[in-house]
């Protein structure tokens, strides 16, 4: 540890204030090159059906996901450049947030790997949203990732009303896994 002294001249007076540090190691950032892509997951035409928001009853706060095990192959390309998720809104820029999980080893949700969800917004009949990742860099975990949509509750995001009865958009789109369960239909653009 060193001592380091500060003089201050003021007016005819010298303040002399004494402060410690330590000497920390050098941290290196990782930043994206962007020099070359690699696409993780395919568009799947297996597509079983749409989710539907619901803006009552206990799916109110519904989710869906979709799980990318990691493969030694992208080490080339580390960093999260893109999320695509296939949709289909009904509303004019429904909205919604993605987050990013590492994958826990019993497989399920890990800790978020960014601090603030990122906004999704699928434009009315587009059939693939892109968020992109480029303001927070993220690296690709060891143990994989999910990513976690969930629906935004908000009045541009309601449809329309018929017979006084709320019609929630359908907006993700659906396929089946390897092991038979629904999840939404994404992929994932890597870059070095």
């Amino acid at each position: 540890m060193r001592k380091t002294l500060f003089y201050f001249l003021l007016l005819n007076s010298i303040f002399i204030f004494a402060q410690d540090f330590e000497t920390l190691p050098e941290v290196k950032l990782e930043v994206p090159k962007k020099t070359r892509k690699l696409v993780v997951g395919k568009e799947k035409k297996s597509l079983i059906g749409l989710m539907k928001a619901n803006y009552k009853g206990k799916n109110r706060n519904f989710f869906g996901y979709r799980s990318f095990l990691y493969d030694s192959i992208y080490q080339s390309t580390p960093f999260i450049e893109e999320v695509k998720i296939l949709t289909r809104s009904d509303v004019k820029d429904a909205k919604f947030e993605v987050y990013l999980h590492r994958i826990k080893q019993d497989g399920g949700l890990g800790e978020v790997l960014h601090e603030k969800p990122f906004i999704g917004v699928a434009k009315k009949r587009k059939k693939r949203t892109t968020i992109s990742l480029n303001e927070t860099p993220i690296l690709f975990p060891k143990e994989g990732v999910y990513v976690v949509v969930k629906w935004i509750y908000s009045e541009e995001n309601k449809y329309k009303m018929l017979n006084s009865k709320l019609i929630a958009p359908d907006i993700f789109l659906l396929e089946k896994n390897e092991k038979g369960r629904s999840e939404i239909n994404a992929f994932l653009i890597l870059t070095n």
